[in-house]
């Protein structure tokens, strides 16, 4: 039986991939170095460690990451603060049903945890979610299953009873 379901949050419930990805550019411009966007397609759905890693084995150990990496949480920020975040077509009523359901709920994200509960209160979802796990608080990233796991625990239920 079906007790509880366990969302991600980029990309499914918030059309957030396409504003990450232009960060990276603006990141690296506002740096003044080189980005190679062949390897932005593996950073999706990746936490903040794992992202750092790729992008340093993609370009090298002597590669300005930490400084990129900073540069991008404040690229992708003003990105927000201008154009703010757009909720996939569907999530408000999928949701809806699922409280009549009585369904319990929670977000997985890769996405660090103080970042994740910023969104969700942007975009007003968080107290729709019963409850949160970020990328940070898992010692093995998605697709590692501890993340699902953690989030279930924190709904009280099995992880066998969760989609």
């Amino acid at each position: 039986m079906i007790r509880a379901i366990v969302f991600d949050m980029d990309g499914l419930m918030l059309d957030t991939e396409p504003l990450a990805a232009r960060a990276w550019t603006d990141a690296a411009i506002a740096l003044g170095i080189a980005f190679d966007h062949a390897v932005t397609a593996s950073l999706v759905g990746r936490n903040f460690a794992d992202c750092r890693a790729l992008i340093l084995a993609h370009h090298g150990a002597g590669y300005p990451i930490d400084p990129l990496m900073q540069a991008w949480h404040v690229a992708y920020d003003a990105i927000v603060a201008r154009e703010g975040i757009v909720l996939k077509p569907g999530l408000v009523e999928l949701l809806a049903w699922l409280d009549g359901m009585g369904v319990r709920k929670a977000v997985a994200t890769s996405t660090r945890r103080s970042r994740a509960q910023a969104k969700l209160a942007r975009t007003a979802l968080a107290e729709r979610f019963d409850a949160l796990v970020g990328g940070d608080e898992p010692t093995r990233g998605k697709p590692a299953p501890e993340i699902f796991v953690l989030a279930a625990t924190r709904l009280g239920v099995a992880a066998a009873e969760c989609v």
